[in-house]
């Protein structure tokens, strides 16, 4: 169904329009990537300068990439048929989440279920059938970096440390959120190598961040973000989009519930790499929501789900992990009668 939607609906999405087709469509008819500057400096070029502006000039270009290449198979500029990747990123994100949790020694049910899970939330179906944003890619990429990631902490397998790299650079490279994304992974990686440096480097950031908010600066710029000292309260627009409505089914109500469970056992030796990078990407959406100028974008709900999506896969992979270690510590249980 998602296919069909992809198949049949134009380029959609006003994120699309401005700031990523512009690019593919542009690269597509002259064979190459030409530049794209700001507003001033195109109109600073001298007449017959080759290049071009849109609302984000300084944007990676691999999603753009993605539709210029399906252009190129097809032999021509589709509106529909250039979003397919989107579908196929889709369907190879369930194939390797599944692949993922199968590893995890999880029966072929559970695997199934935890895989559903995750490809039926709304809003990432969403943004598969309205093709055209970069969001879903740096999901993908975040997600199975943070996975192989959590996956070398119990293998030590190259591969494994292989792979959470790849990822992390693909995710810096969708978008400039994306190298943000990629810094959470350090405290995980960090904590994996040493536990005890782990929590203490992450006690004292923490202790930066307040110092930061009693003496820093009223603003600091940031890739794109302006950061502030005063507290803007959007806990209800949050609230509203991840516990009240139909967005993400009842996933965020299962985290919170895992977590609570099982917090006495989240900073232990078998999963406390796993959860210094998800409190480490906790830690940035809440800077992003309530401690920046992107606090507008949470009030006019342009940016609450799009930015909480980039963690969904590594989230619900977390919850497998929980679920997993939760098993293990129960079959080591000594049985008393």
């Amino acid at each position: 169904m998602l296919g069909v939607e992809v198949v049949l609906l134009p380029l959609t999405p006003y994120d699309a329009l401005a700031q990523w087709a512009t690019k593919s469509r542009v690269w597509y008819e002259y064979g190459r990537m030409v530049p794209f500057v700001s507003a001033a400096q195109w109109n600073r070029a001298p007449a017959g300068t080759l290049q071009f502006t849109d609302v984000h000039p300084d944007y990676p270009g691999t999603v753009p990439l993605f539709q210029v290449w399906t252009a190129l198979w097809l032999g021509r500029w589709d509106e529909s048929l250039v979003n397919v990747p989107w579908v196929a990123a889709c369907i190879s994100l369930g194939i390797a989440f599944y692949a993922q949790l199968r590893r995890l020694e999880l029966g072929p049910a559970a695997s199934m279920f935890g895989t559903y899970a995750l490809l039926s939330l709304p809003f990432l179906t969403i943004n598969v059938a309205l093709a055209g944003l970069a969001d879903i890619f740096v999901a993908i990429a975040y997600g199975l970096a943070a996975i192989a990631m959590w996956q070398w902490v119990a293998t030590r397998q190259r591969s494994d440390a292989v792979l959470a790299i790849l990822m992390a650079v693909i995710c810096a490279s969708v978008k400039l959120e994306g190298s943000l994304w990629v810094l959470t992974l350090i405290a995980g990686a960090i904590t994996a190598l040493n536990r005890r440096l782990g929590l203490v480097l992450m006690g004292i950031a923490t202790a930066v961040a307040v110092l930061y908010l009693a003496f820093g600066p009223s603003e600091l710029g940031m890739l794109g973000y302006s950061l502030r000292t005063q507290f803007v309260n959007v806990s209800p627009w949050v609230y509203e989009h991840l516990f009240a409505m139909d967005n993400w089914h009842l996933l965020w109500y299962a985290v919170v519930a895992m977590v609570v469970v099982n917090a006495r056992s989240l900073l232990g030796a078998r999963l406390a790499p796993m959860t210094m990078t998800i409190g480490t990407a906790v830690a940035f959406i809440v800077v992003v929501f309530f401690f920046s100028n992107a606090s507008g974008g949470v009030k006019d709900e342009t940016l609450t789900n799009r930015l909480v999506m980039h963690t969904v896969p590594a989230f619900l992979f977390y919850l497998a992990l929980i679920l997993r270690s939760t098993q293990h510590q129960a079959k080591a249980a000594p049985l008393y009668t």
